[in-house]
């Protein structure tokens, strides 16, 4: 039988290329296929720039990081949220990583290590600025998103998975999850159609699972897969986009904002849920609330000063 999760997520891809990147912007160049790492085919990322943006100083910096389920998506369907960044002054990197079922979620975490290192070492080839990076993604890419700030933050994470250290090279100076998953075992709690929910979870974790999950927590990797469990006080600053009732991610941005204000971590929050109003809202350009997002994370990048 195919596995239903990929095709359902790849599905997802294709079905809204359009709507996702129909967001036009002049003068961005694209370039593509740049490996951050031999270990595997998919490490590859594109950068994306505005060399009209260009700064006096050194470029800052934006990684990218995709959604699909973890078994799905691909930085092509990105384009347009990248150029919309890339059109605020950014340098982007647009970043490609393993995907399940043939690279689980230990090999995921590393490709997201790999990319951040990559990053530390060629930034002077580049004239990128490693006093100013920030992290975003959505979905699987926002729960990459507050994976690296883990691997940043927090030695024990980093250690558990094998990652060089990049939090001596590099200032990630804020993260910008939008609808993503930060404490699985509650986002698993919810019942999928299909049984779509064991499927991923075998496809992420690589191990075989009976109907009820009930071997789940012997993971090696279980409470790791759950980033809010590693927040650590010195996390960058973080921005998180959800929306309300999310059918993939309900509640989880409440749980990694709950955490990161316990910690005195600051943090804001963009939520929006009118009719119509799905999971990666933000990335539907013609919709009111993602026009509101726009002008959310334009403000939020000038409040902060992240463009200089």
């Amino acid at each position: 039988m195919n596995d239903i999760a990929v095709i359902a997520f790849k599905a997802i891809d294709y079905f809204f290329w359009y709507p996702q990147n129909c967001l036009k912007f002049k003068n961005i160049t694209i370039e593509k296929d740049i490996v951050y790492s031999d270990v595997a085919e998919c490490c590859k990322l594109n950068f994306h720039y505005d060399l009209s943006k260009k700064p006096e100083g050194k470029w800052p910096v934006l990684v990218q990081v995709h959604g699909g389920g973890f078994v799905a998506g691909d930085k092509k369907f990105r384009k347009s949220l990248c150029n919309f960044y890339a059109d605020k002054g950014f340098f982007v990197l647009n970043v490609n990583y393993g995907l399940g079922p043939k690279y689980p979620f230990h090999d995921y975490v590393k490709h997201l290590g790999l990319a951040m290192n990559w990053l530390a070492d060629n930034a002077e080839k580049y004239n990128l600025d490693l006093e100013n990076v920030n992290v975003t993604g959505d979905s699987a890419g926002g729960h990459a998103t507050a994976v690296i700030g883990c691997l940043y933050a927090n030695p024990e994470y980093r250690e558990k998975f094998g990652v060089e250290d990049f939090s001596d090279k590099m200032t990630i100076t804020h993260l910008l999850p939008a609808c993503g998953v930060f404490d699985a075992p509650k986002a698993l709690a919810k019942k999928f159609p299909f049984n779509a929910g064991k499927i991923l979870c075998q496809d992420l974790a690589g191990i075989k699972l009976s109907k009820d999950m009930h071997e789940l927590p012997t993971y090696e990797y279980y409470n790791e897969c759950s980033p809010v469990n590693f927040v650590t006080a010195n996390w960058p600053k973080t921005h998180i986009t959800q929306v309300v009732n999310d059918m993939f991610c309900n509640g989880q941005g409440d749980a990694l904002y709950e955490k990161l204000t316990e910690l005195n971590v600051p943090v804001e929050k963009f939520e929006r849920g009118r009719f119509g109003d799905l999971h990666c809202f933000h990335l539907m350009w013609r919709r009111k609330s993602s026009k509101e997002w726009r002008k959310e994370m334009t403000d939020y990048i000038e409040k902060e000063g992240i463009i200089r």
